[in-house]
């Protein structure tokens, strides 16, 4: 299940390193990209609250 959100982080990592820095070679991203970043941000950040709730509760393996 990790590694299906692989795709989530790697739209997200120009947020993070490309982005913060914007110069004369890199324009400023679209409302539509950032939609999609808020988008993939909010799912990565429900699948890590349901893996603490599991591992918290003992649902689950953190690692599954």
């Amino acid at each position: 299940m990790i590694l299906g959100h692989l795709r989530l982080y790697s739209v997200l990592t120009p947020y993070a390193t490309e982005f913060r820095y914007p110069d004369d070679y890199l324009s400023e991203p679209t409302v539509d990209m950032v939609q999609e970043a808020i988008l993939y941000a909010e799912k990565i950040l429900n699948f890590v609250k349901q893996r603490i709730f599991e591992f918290e509760s003992g649902q689950t393996n953190i690692f599954k």
